[in-house]
C-alpha cells in the first residue's frame, strides 16, 4: 500500500514540475515602431543576434499587443488593419509592439537535452568505478539507472533553463547601437 502511495505522489510530482516548467516557457518579444517584427499569420521568425549568420527560430505567436504613443501604459490588441500592416512589415504609429510567443521547444531542446546528457553522463561515469559502480546489478540495471538519471537531468535541466533564460526580449536596442 505505502509503495503504490510513494510511486503515485512521485508521479503527480513529475507531472506538477513538468506543468510548471512549461508555464514557464513563453517568452515576450518587444519591437519599437521603427523595427517591425518578420511574422506570419501565427510565427514570429527571430534571430537571436541580428549581426549573426545563425538560424532563425521560428515561434508560435499566442499574443499580440500595441502601446500607442499617446497611451503608452495601455497595452492593448491590434485592430484589423494594424495586425495586416503587421503581417505585411509596414510601419504603425506606436510606441511598442509586443509579441508573446510559446519557446517551449527551445527551452526543451536547449535545457533539457543538455540535462539528459550530463545525467546519463554523470550515471554511466559512476557505473564504471571497480567496485561495481552505482548500479551492482549488472549493466542492463546500469542502463536501467542511467536512464533513470537522465530524466531527473533532463528536469532539472528544464527548471534551471526556465529560470534563467530571460522572459522579456527588448529588440528596439541593436547591439551595434553607439550613442551619439
Amino acid at each position: 500500500m505505502t509503495t503504490v502511495r510513494s510511486a503515485t505522489t512521485r508521479c503527480l510530482s513529475v507531472l506538477l514540475i513538468a506543468s510548471l516548467v512549461a508555464a514557464g516557457c513563453s517568452r515576450t518579444y518587444i519591437y519599437g515602431p521603427e523595427q517591425m517584427p518578420d511574422m506570419t499569420e501565427r510565427t514570429l521568425k527571430v534571430r537571436s543576434l541580428t549581426s549573426s549568420h545563425g538560424p532563425i527560430e521560428s515561434f508560435e505567436i499566442e499574443r499580440i499587443g500595441l502601446r500607442h504613443l499617446a497611451q503608452p501604459g495601455l497595452l492593448r490588441a491590434p485592430t484589423e488593419a494594424e495586425y495586416s500592416a503587421l503581417i505585411n512589415q509596414s510601419p504603425l504609429d506606436v510606441y511598442t509592439i509586443e509579441i508573446d510567443v510559446d519557446a517551449s521547444t527551445v527551452h526543451w531542446r536547449d535545457y533539457g537535452l543538455g540535462g539528459v546528457g550530463i545525467g546519463m553522463t554523470a550515471a554511466l561515469v559512476a557505473n564504471l568505478s571497480d567496485e561495481g559502480g552505482l548500479f551492482r546489478e549488472g549493466n542492463g540495471m546500469a542502463l536501467l539507472g542511467s536512464i533513470t538519471v537522465g530524466f531527473v537531468g533532463f528536469l532539472t535541466g528544464l527548471i534551471v533553463g526556465s529560470l534563467a533564460a530571460p522572459d522579456v526580449i527588448d529588440t528596439r536596442f541593436d547591439e551595434a547601437y553607439v550613442p551619439d
